[in-house]
């Protein structure tokens, strides 16, 4: 898990306030990139490793 607020140092950390601390979309967002690739290539054998993966946040 990584938190989205980061800082010059690349440290990444909550940030206290539940309007702006939780972001219910970031594992749809994190793993659109493993869509877009499948969408990209077709490949089934890639989208059986990573299935699991995009399962999680649509389920969510």
């Amino acid at each position: 898990m990584a938190h989205h607020n980061t800082d010059l140092w690349r440290a990444a950390g909550p940030v206290d306030g539940a309007f702006w601390g939780l972001w219910n979309a970031g594992g749809a967002w994190l793993s659109q990139h493993l869509w877009e690739h499948d969408l990209y290539n077709g490949d089934k054998k890639y989208l059986a490793s990573v299935y699991d993966v995009l399962k999680g946040p649509a389920l969510f």
